[in-house]
């Protein structure tokens, strides 16, 4: 899964513009360390599930941090999902 949209908690904590982290892999955002990897997502995602109560460690300029992530998945117009 890549990135597709960016929200201003994003850019601060990564210390980057929405551009710079637009289309870049969700794996690269994520620490060795995440109890949560991007392939989990994308296996919840096909599951049709949502992301709820998820713990990630993101790689962040300062280091690893902890987060815990909810989301809904999108879908096309042909209710494939397309995001979470």
């Amino acid at each position: 899964g890549r990135v597709d949209q960016v929200n201003l908690a994003a850019e601060r904590v990564f210390g980057q513009l929405a551009d710079a982290l637009t289309g870049r892999p969700l794996a690269a955002l994520l620490d060795p360390s995440s109890p949560t990897s991007a392939s989990d997502v994308l296996a919840t995602a096909a599951r049709r599930q949502r992301i709820a109560d998820r713990e990630f460690t993101l790689a962040t300029p300062e280091g690893p941090q902890a987060v815990s992530v909810n989301g809904a998945l999108r879908f096309d117009p042909r209710g494939r999902p397309v995001g979470v």
